[in-house]
């Protein structure tokens, strides 16, 4: 399921909640120049911008199948 925490697009500077960095479409964090968006009420469940983030999956162990 995406979720805006989850997202490769999704920042967190300082002690932030966090931003999204690329949707076009969410207000600005902080002013009209401002880079980062303020993040979605659904907290990105219906994003179409959704790329998982790849720090994700440290500590996701797989196994080739058939090895245990």
């Amino acid at each position: 399921m995406s979720e805006c925490h989850s997202c490769t697009h999704f920042k967190k500077p300082g002690m932030s909640r966090g931003y999204c960095s690329v949707r076009e479409d969410l207000p600005r964090a902080y002013g009209i120049a401002h880079p980062l968006r303020k993040l979605p009420p659904d907290n990105g469940q219906n994003c179409s911008a959704y790329i998982e983030n790849p720090a994700m999956w440290i500590g996701v162990r797989t196994t080739p199948s058939g090895n245990g």
